[in-house]
């Protein structure tokens, strides 16, 4: 995603100061900034500022206008204690059955699982309004209405019957602007015949948020994803260290660029490589439930 999109939100929660929430990035780590990608060169501890190489000269960043770290499979990092490390293990070598580079696999806990479930059950839902909405055009039911002498009909100039106008009223709804009821009557104005979608994604979006704080709480994610977002690495090293780190991972998520597939394999059932997608040892797809993601 764009990085103008979250810039003034990062600022704002991190007040550009290292916090306990905010992981320490090691010199050598490549980066995604709001200015590019670059590759930290050194850390300035009475400053509090990372010097950041970048395409075009170098930078004195402060924590907050670094997004994220750029994996990098001859150069891995992972997270310990609050900083990130070099991988100094197994997680990232091939040797074994392995899976292709176009894929990736992680084995996550069950709120994780539950909030990419959620998250991608929106994702589709979102993708499928827009082009329900850019395909038809929104009928007002009340220009049918007859409006007795005298009175006129009342119309709110700002009501867009369209997707933008549908995810502005979505955002009044959250931001508890705008009742359910309103919202859904201006789901019948826009398509008739999704209704039933469109009225029910405030509720979508509440549990996608729920989902998501539990994940937080958890506090498992980050630690997970360092040991598992390279491609072409063995799964079973890839799992063994998942349940080092968190006992209930029994949650296979894999990725093979358009679609995600997911399988329930608890910490007692071998990881049996014939028939899983993308392996070296075997082309054929596994029984999994399969999402499309739309590209998000």
């Amino acid at each position: 995603y764009p990085a103008h999109w979250v810039m003034d939100e990062i600022r704002q929660s991190f007040s550009g100061r290292l916090s306990h929430s905010v992981v320490k990035f090691a010199v050598g780590q490549k980066v995604k900034t709001i200015y590019g990608d670059g590759t930290i060169t050194l850390f300035v501890e009475s400053k509090g500022r990372y010097r950041v190489k970048l395409p075009y000269g170098t930078a004195f960043l402060a924590p907050a206008a670094i997004l994220h770290s750029i994996p990098s499979k001859d150069t891995p990092f992972i997270r310990r204690d609050g900083t990130m490390v070099r991988d100094t293990e197994e997680s990232t070598k091939t040797e074994g059955p392995y899976l292709g580079s176009n894929y990736q696999v992680m084995f996550s806990t069950r709120r994780i699982y539950l909030f990419l479930r959620l998250h991608l059950q929106l994702c589709n839902m979102l993708a499928e309004l827009r082009d329900v909405c850019d395909g038809s055009v929104a009928v007002d039911p009340a220009t049918t209405y007859v409006v007795p002498p005298g009175e006129e009909r009342r119309r709110d100039l700002s009501e867009r019957l369209d997707f933008s106008g549908m995810i502005a009223a979505l955002k009044s709804v959250i931001m508890k602007k705008c009742d359910l009821k309103a919202f859904e009557t201006l789901a019948r104005k826009i398509s008739k015949d999704h209704v039933h979608v469109i009225a029910s994604l405030p509720k979508l979006v509440e549990k996608c948020s729920d989902a998501l704080f539990s994940v937080a709480k958890e506090d498992a994610l980050f630690y997970l994803y360092d040991y598992c977002q390279y491609t072409e690495v063995n799964p079973a090293i890839a799992r063994d260290h998942c349940f080092s780190m968190a006992p209930g991972a029994d949650f296979r998520v894999q990725f093979d660029g358009k679609s995600t597939s997911f399988s329930h394999l608890p910490k007692g059932i071998p990881l049996n490589f014939d028939g899983m997608a993308g392996s070296n040892s075997n082309s054929n797809k596994p029984e999994a439930v399969e999402v499309e993601p739309n590209g998000n």
